[in-house]
């Protein structure tokens, strides 16, 4: 049986869509309480936003943005699961792992 090769383009835009909604219902807590002093919000705002980014990259013909959004996005997903990181495997390290590797395929792909 051939692959449906139409897909391909569907699984994208719902990979960009799936990160936005992610992060949005992991962090809701802390954007919706908005303290400034805490610093991790200040990384909830800079993934949520760049997983917007992500999203409108797909919009653009040029895939600077698409990459740039990935490649910071795949950074700050890195730095979190190494701050989270105490010998044990939890929800948080999952969950930027799933973040990192949607943006490990997007640095691969593109817009494509």
């Amino acid at each position: 049986m051939a692959p449906f090769r139409s897909l391909s383009l569907v699984s994208s835009w719902l990979l960009r869509l799936s990160v936005i909604a992610i992060v949005f219902f992991s962090y809701k807590e802390q954007l919706l309480q908005f303290d400034y002093k805490n610093t991790p919000l200040y990384y909830a705002i800079a993934i949520l936003l760049l997983s917007v980014v992500l999203l409108l990259g797909g919009f653009v013909r040029n895939e600077v943005i698409t990459m740039l959004s990935s490649i910071i996005l795949l950074g700050i997903c890195i730095y979190k699961i190494y701050i989270n990181y105490d010998a044990t495997f939890n929800s948080q390290i999952l969950l930027y792992s799933i973040i990192a590797t949607i943006s490990i395929h997007f640095m691969g792909r593109g817009n494509k």
